[in-house]
């Protein structure tokens, strides 16, 4: 015991910190808490949600019962570029500490650190994700990461691959006409088709290197970026990936912090894009739309016209919507998709959001679905103004359930409030209701809200009897209709759940990764220096034991001769003991 209460403090620093606070904590402190997070990245593989990067703003709460936020640099979020993972077959409750429930997987990257990132997005299956895109803080201590950099997470393995994989990093490089510096993109994966997107963004005007700082203007991503991002995956070897770049046509308008989801329609699934912005605040130093009519116009357009992309054809469709109201904010919100049993509707969830124009204003916490085919927009729920964010994230661990991540508040005064209700958040897909708690073991299949059939027909498993959109014009294209009327081969969505429950840990741990199984992944330079060290103290301390131990043995023995002699022991021991207890 007495050699481990030593080496811990070393341990600990190949192990990474436990608390859930990443580095600084005060004298007085006993816990902590996220405040906001602005811009995380998000996916789901199989029965875990992992979380990387976005830029978190912690509360500290001190012994005297007080809460307070970090005053100083520290409140810079995630400083050592942790992925956060929160796995679905855990029980919680949203008036616990919700910090508390996230354990932490460190990268190990090309370099001895890896940087943080907001916004960008992970890219993946069900078996493994890359990371792609987003900002970095300029650091005069860590260089920054090449332009071609990615990194892959492998989770699980392929089939063939059982026997000889290990789950771990692995450093990408990517393609030359591809680079990382492009952000406030929307990101969609497609597992069953193993594809994921990343489309358009913004670029700084030079198309090189981009920060999450005004400081250099020149690498200010500004420019909207054109490009639709794919990558595939080989559906056979896990070591087989294809990254392309295809230029938007002139029909498809780029944008920035618009959201996106896969629908399975016709025979490769269609990606549909709702919202986004141009000439956002976040692209000015003074917070604000350098041009708010263009603004406004052009995310009026985004939502009253939807852009619509066939996987399988390659093509491009904009279908009208309608309906006698529709949500007002476009930036930063967050999108779910749930079909009805039958797929004779198909109804995407849109939370949150502001409407990119100012960070003091426009925040929104309703939420609203477009359902199609009949491309109408229906307002589910009005929430309010307390509860309002924007800049966080969504997944659907179950058909009937959505779960918020993150997000952040308006800039009032000094600085943001923290979100009401904390940095997670759920609500009910059926019963349009936010919910209290999530258990693995509650759940239900998909039902088509009520609010939904007054304006499609049915029921609540389907028989949609609007199955066609109700704008004037009906539908844009006959091919965009053959793709609705075209069943998606649904016996290639492959379905994780039910979860397993389990019950939650203490505290957080802190997983630190293998290699992958490619070839040519390493450990990053600071581990060979600090695991000799370690071990080298390890020496010292068995020899001082053995030093101690026998110099003990003399003491006790001239004891034995000369009178008795205290058996307590030192002061730090009994410290020790105490904290242990405690």
């Amino acid at each position: 015991m007495i050699l481990w209460g030593l080496l811990m403090p070393v341990l600990g620093l190949l192990a990474g910190p436990i608390r859930a606070q990443h580095s600084g904590w005060d004298q007085g402190q006993v816990n902590s808490t996220m405040c906001t997070w602005r811009l995380p990245r998000v996916i789901t593989l199989r029965d875990t949600v992992y979380l990387d990067g976005g830029d978190i703003m912690w509360l500290q709460g001190m012994d005297t019962g007080e809460y307070k936020r970090i005053a100083d640099g520290r409140n810079s979020g995630n400083p050592k570029g942790l992925i956060l993972t929160l796995n679905l077959t855990t029980r919680f409750s949203l008036d616990q500490n919700l910090t508390q429930l996230f354990n932490t997987l460190a990268k190990f990257g090309t370099s001895s650190a890896v940087p943080n990132y907001v916004d960008g997005d992970l890219l993946g299956n069900d078996a493994q994700f890359f990371t792609y895109g987003g900002l970095t803080l300029k650091s005069d201590s860590l260089p920054d990461p090449d332009k071609d950099e990615t990194l892959e997470y492998q989770a699980y393995p392929y089939d063939s691959d059982v026997g000889t994989f290990s789950a771990g990093f692995v450093n990408e490089k990517l393609p030359s006409d591809i680079t990382r510096y492009l952000a406030y993109g929307a990101a969609v994966n497609a597992p069953s088709e193993n594809k994921a997107w990343y489309f358009s963004g913004l670029r700084s005007p030079s198309g090189g290197v981009i920060y999450d700082s005004f400081a250099i203007q020149s690498a200010v991503p500004s420019n909207i970026s054109n490009t639709l991002i794919t990558l595939t995956f080989d559906s056979q070897a896990q070591n087989i990936e294809k990254w392309e770049n295809r230029t938007l046509p002139a029909s498809v308008s780029g944008r920035a912090s618009a959201s996106g989801v896969f629908v399975p329609v016709g025979g490769n699934g269609i990606l549909v894009f709702v919202g986004g912005v141009t000439h956002p605040e976040f692209a000015s130093s003074k917070h604000k739309s350098d041009n708010p009519p263009a603004l406004q116009s052009d995310s009026e357009a985004f939502i009253k016209s939807i852009d619509i992309y066939d996987i399988g054809n390659d093509k491009w469709f904009r279908q009208e919507t309608s309906s006698s109201e529709s949500p007002p904010v476009t930036a930063q919100g967050c999108a779910v998709v749930q079909h009805a049993s039958d797929f004779s509707s198909f109804n995407i969830y849109y939370y949150g959001g502001y409407t990119g124009e100012d960070r003091k204003e426009g925040f929104s916490d309703d939420v609203w679905i477009l359902t199609m085919p009949s491309f109408k927009w229906i307002k589910a729920h009005s929430g309010t103004e307390a509860h309002a964010r924007a800049g966080h994230k969504c997944v659907s661990p179950y058909p009937d359930q959505m779960m918020v991540f993150g997000g952040f508040t308006p800039k009032l005064g000094s600085g943001p409030t923290c979100l009401e209700g904390g940095v997670i958040q759920l609500f009910n897909l059926t019963s349009l209701e936010w919910i209290d708690s999530y258990s693995p073991v509650v759940y239900a299949e998909y039902g088509v809200p009520e609010a939904v059939r007054k304006e499609i027909g049915g029921e609540s498993w389907g028989g949609a009897t609007a199955n066609s959109p109700a704008a004037s014009g009906g539908w844009s294209e006959e091919s965009l209709q053959t793709l609705f009327e075209t069943p998606y081969p649904s016996e290639r969505i492959k379905t994780w759940y039910p979860y397993e429950p389990v019950e939650p840990s203490s505290r957080p741990g802190v997983s630190v990764s293998g290699e992958g199984k490619k070839s040519g992944s390493k450990l990053p330079g600071w581990v060979p220096p600090m695991l000799g060290a370690v071990l080298g103290l390890i020496a010292v301390v068995l020899v001082g034991i053995a030093i101690f131990v026998w110099r003990r043995r003399r003491i006790l023995r001239a004891g034995s001769r000369h009178g008795s002699v205290s058996t307590a022991g030192p002061k730090w021991y009994e410290f020790d003991k105490h904290r242990r207890s405690s």
